[in-house]
């Protein structure tokens, strides 16, 4: 049977937070270095996330850092459904040193203007956006960000090389996948026995979260609760 590479397992969610925690204040701690290894950070929503944001601490300095969401549905900022309010709450409002730019992506303005406003925000970035760090987790179906199995987003090709994409009918906006498969690493949070039998037959499928980790080879690390674990 083929088994998930890169694969660290903690103990709990709380852990694979904390795991996940450690890589967010090493890149920052090295973004005010030459070279930095963090100027551009993608996070994702979900239960496991929110842990993980709501441990970072107040006072990491992020102010180096540019903000870009994996996804949203198309809500208002204040919705209870939108990633950016769940963010919001867990870390933006007592961030003491808050990221340069929360590239936040406007779901009441509807999918296609607010994957266009995205798509213009990365096409200003200098030397183009390239994400150094994506936090993903992934759905008991194998998606990932917004690209869910047979969805237009996902199965579509990208000819513009779009770094942002409608999702589910206009539901949604997911970042693309090929951005996500050009991230320099992706760090792919991931707990809950629901979640055991899906990764066991995740290696070598079509599902999304199966293409992105072969595109990214050693690029991707699974970290992984005791409970999500149980099959590998």
């Amino acid at each position: 049977m083929q088994r998930l590479q890169q694969v660290h397992v903690c103990a709990d969610p709380h852990a694979v937070a904390a795991a996940a925690l450690a890589y967010i204040v090493r890149l920052a701690d090295d973004s005010r270095k030459p070279g930095a290894a963090l100027h551009h950070l993608c996070i994702a929503g979900g239960t496991t996330p929110r842990t993980l944001y709501s441990l970072l601490p107040a006072a990491i300095d992020l102010r180096n850092v540019d903000l870009w969401f994996s996804d949203e549905r198309m809500v208002p900022p204040d919705h209870a459904d939108s990633n950016f309010a769940m963010v919001q709450q867990a870390y933006l409002q007592r961030a003491l040193h808050p990221p340069r730019v929360v590239h936040r992506i406007a779901g009441e303005h509807g999918a296609t203007a607010a994957a266009d406003a995205m798509n213009a925000a990365a096409a200003s970035t200098p030397g183009g956006l390239t994400f150094d760090l994506a936090l993903l987790g992934v759905g008991a179906d194998g998606h990932t960000a917004s690209l869910f199995p047979g969805d237009a987003a996902f199965v579509n090709t990208n000819p513009t090389g779009a770094a942002f994409v409608p999702a589910r009918d206009g539901a949604r906006v997911s970042a693309s996948f090929e951005r996500l498969a050009a991230a320099r690493q992706v760090i792919f949070v991931v707990t809950g026995a629901s979640k055991a039998s899906m990764l066991a037959a995740l290696p070598g499928s079509d599902l999304p979260a199966a293409r992105l980790a072969a595109a990214l080879g050693p690029r991707a690390v699974w970290l992984l609760d005791a409970d999500a674990a149980a099959q590998q």
